[in-house]
């Protein structure tokens, strides 16, 4: 067996163990987990107005604001525009 198939083989027997783990311990997969931490950064910059959006999104993670916004859309049922115009340090801490 090549290095790098062992080496495949060796990194998935490791990430199930901890997949599970996460699901376990927060109810969540390790992706959805890491998608809510994402907006959770995102919701607490949108309160700074001096900050574009675009570059918002890209200091929480997310490859473009594209798909920010579509992420914002599907938990806040809002796009981060409107969800800036609301923003206040108590009104986005209410959301998350």
């Amino acid at each position: 067996m090549p290095a790098a198939q062992r080496r495949r083989d060796e990194d998935a027997d490791v990430a199930k163990p901890a997949s599970k783990k996460v699901r376990a311990e927060t109810g969540v997969s390790r992706r959805r987990l890491a998608t809510l931490r994402r907006f959770r950064r995102a919701l607490g910059q949108l309160a700074s107005k001096t900050l574009l959006l675009s570059d918002l999104a890209l200091d929480a993670g997310y490859y473009d604001q594209s798909h920010m916004s579509a992420v914002c859309r599907a938990y806040a049922g809002r796009p981060p525009g409107a969800l800036r115009s609301l923003a206040t340090n108590a009104s986005v801490r209410c959301i998350i």
